[in-house]
């Protein structure tokens, strides 16, 4: 694993005070497949979701350890013990709504806690999606077996107590619900609006956020314009916001220094780093932040050879993560535990695995052979990020080729 967690190139104009007016345009590599937040949650589609939708809660707009801290979005507030919003021991959340938010044109009315009722229960609904992405954080809600089962036709606890509170309750305390719902997948959706576009409601998304969908290009671009009616006051600053697609992260740089793009959606790519940084018109562009975030490996645990723990240890032995932030031009800082920095159970310093346990190396090495050979097989290899998914073997192969150990002698053809 590598944590995304050292400084990573993005690009963008100055910095100052805000000033108004003006279209931002960002690249991304690809289009989104939906914008619905309920199904959604590739980062090309959250990057649109976001300015467009919102829900009760949201994290800090701060780069590193503070960006992980919870604010209150169309809550008025935090629940805590001490305002009464989680009380039966943590089992019982009570969320009061802001008063005066809208939905944007032209449904343009206020937001209701039966909205966020219906959104919720629809993320959830099999209707919606027989494997919703996000279900898994919502389970412990009271109810949710039974209605995903079609065994009830509400969330026993999930209520709309009044037209501005909302109340879940829980079948065991959770630390990480209130996180679980500054997620995308409980952003609120008017259901008029959805019962209006029926499964073509993806392509006439509308939120509360401070952008409005304007238009839709599939494979080129996406149009934003401002909300408005946005509850925040003065915000947004810009009049809109284009999504542009179809570019390499190469051609988008290339598009940045013509002036057509403003913001490099996917960073610099690590090749062109040192070249950015030398280049006197566009080092003064470049902002680096450190992201909360691991790159990592996902093997299918229940296929052989990887549901065997030596191998899958023999595979973290193997990995130089040294040579992968190399590749990376230092975009990235080796990780030898789950956790990188400014999450929850990082222990700083710690190694718990990885090509620095040299002292593994002979007990593992036959079961890197065996990785080796579940590696070529077709169902095993889940993902790796920054790999093509139209070439994954190819792919998978070239990068197997650029971390792999070669003192163990072994060749992937």
């Amino acid at each position: 694993m590598m944590a995304d967690a050292a400084d990573t190139p993005v690009s963008s104009g100055a910095t100052g005070t805000p000033t108004r007016g003006g279209t931002l345009a960002i690249a991304t590599q690809s289009s989104p497949s939906t914008l619905d937040p309920a199904v959604g949650w590739e980062f090309n589609e959250i990057l649109v979701v976001h300015a467009i939708y919102q829900g009760l809660f949201r994290y800090a707009a701060r780069s590193g350890a503070a960006g992980t801290q919870l604010e209150p979005c169309l809550a008025e507030a935090l629940p805590t013990t001490a305002n009464k919003g989680i009380t039966d021991g943590g089992r019982t959340i009570t969320v009061r709504l802001r008063e005066g938010v809208r939905f944007q044109p032209p449904v343009d009315r206020e937001v209701t806690a039966e909205d966020f009722v219906y959104s919720i229960e629809r993320m959830l609904d099999p209707r919606t999606s027989t494997e919703p992405p996000g279900a898994a954080f919502y389970t412990g809600i009271k109810g949710v077996a039974a209605f995903r089962q079609r065994q009830a036709p509400h969330i026993d606890g999930l209520r709309a107590l009044d037209a501005r509170t909302l109340r879940f309750q829980l079948g065991a305390p959770d630390l990480s619900f209130l996180n679980a719902l500054a997620l995308d997948f409980c952003d609120v959706v008017p259901r008029e609006w959805v019962e209006r576009w029926g499964l073509d409601f993806s392509a006439h998304p509308l939120g509360t956020g401070p952008f409005v969908f304007q238009s839709w290009r599939r494979a080129y671009e996406i149009v934003l314009k401002r909300n408005p009616t946005y509850w925040e006051d003065a915000r947004p600053y810009l009049d809109g916001v284009r999504f542009v697609f179809a570019y390499s992260p190469a051609t988008a740089l290339e598009q940045l220094k013509a002036g057509t793009i403003d913001i490099l959606g996917d960073g610099i790519p690590p090749d062109q780093l040192a070249a950015v940084r030398a280049d006197p018109a566009l080092r003064g562009q470049m902002r680096s932040m450190p992201q909360i975030a691991g790159y990592y490996l996902f093997l299918n645990v229940q296929m052989p050879p990887f549901d065997q723990q030596k191998v899958r240890q023999a595979i973290s032995w193997a990995i130089d993560r040294d040579k992968l932030v190399r590749i990376l031009a230092g975009g990235a800082t080796p990780l030898y535990q789950a956790y990188p920095p400014g999450l929850p159970g990082h222990q700083p310093g710690k190694v718990y695995y990885g090509s620095v346990n040299r002292n593994e190396k002979e007990p593992l090495s036959e079961y890197f052979e065996r990785a080796l050979s579940g590696l070529k097989t077709k169902g095993n290899l889940i993902f790796i990020p920054a790999i093509n998914p139209d070439e994954p073997a190819s792919e998978a192969i070239t990068l197997w080729h650029k971390i792999q150990d070669r003192r163990f002698g072994c060749q992937l053809a």
